[in-house]
């Protein structure tokens, strides 16, 4: 688990609170409060090892049991192998009318910062992205916005050790300047995480992050590993 101190490093950009007010407030008062997750295979829950060990339905069944309201439910509109470009041209099919919360996963799907002939493709995403903040932002319900940033500890496609352990391997940087204009809130797993999976912490540990395949956790306790392979968080504990 992460102390306090990390938790705070996460909480990345608070931007404006209004929206987020208005539905912690519904979910003070035991009202109805619509939650919605889109992104890419770390929120549709790859590596968890059971649905409920999932990021979002581990947040959500917090917020029901933080505010005894069981009136919060939630959709997971999160797709692996997509991009913020999927989301974008499909928000309004996705994305429900009476969402009051919605969070944002796509740091780790959509291009990284410019790399040698991929500029036409990272330009398109981060249009992309600000397309689907917009109309998200512009949904009649004024849902509040959390953009969730994971973190990975390599690539999974070339399998290169020359990316394990890349800080910059992470789409965040150029998220957070949309979060600076459209005052959206959002959330770092990489600033929370990234030094302890450095140093190797109880629960942080990626020695199992090694090339393109899934580590076995046959026989190894669940509070070791932080990833189940390069990318996706492991159930038990980057999940949690």
């Amino acid at each position: 688990m992460l102390h306090h101190r990390d938790r705070e490093l996460g909480m990345l950009y608070m931007g404006a609170r209004e929206r987020a007010r208005a539905a912690l407030h519904k979910m003070m008062m035991g009202q109805p409060v619509h939650i919605g997750f889109v992104g890419g295979s770390v929120t549709e829950g790859v590596g968890s090892v059971f649905p409920w060990q999932s990021w979002p339905n581990r947040l959500v069944s917090q917020l029901v049991q933080v505010f005894a309201n069981d009136n919060i439910t939630f959709f997971n509109a999160a797709k692996g192998a997509t991009n913020s470009n999927f989301a974008a041209t499909c928000t309004h099919d996705i994305v429900k009318n009476d969402t009051d919360l919605v969070f944002v996963e796509y740091s780790i799907n959509d291009a990284v910062r410019v790399v040698s002939g991929e500029e036409k493709q990272q330009l398109l995403q981060r249009k992309s992205f600000e397309v689907l903040i917009r109309r998200l932002l512009t949904m009649p319900s004024r849902p509040a916005v959390v953009v969730f940033s994971a973190c990975r500890w390599g690539d999974p496609v070339t399998a290169d050790p020359e990316y394990q352990g890349n800080f910059l391997l992470n789409a965040e940087t150029d998220f957070l300047e949309w979060g600076l204009y459209y005052h959206t809130s959002a959330l770092s797993c990489r600033a929370a995480a990234f030094q302890q999976m450095l140093a190797g912490a109880p629960g942080f540990k990626t020695d199992n992050c090694v090339g393109r395949e899934r580590a076995s956790f046959i026989d190894v306790p669940d509070d070791v590993f932080f990833l189940g392979d390069c990318t996706h968080p492991y159930g038990p504990t980057g999940h949690n």
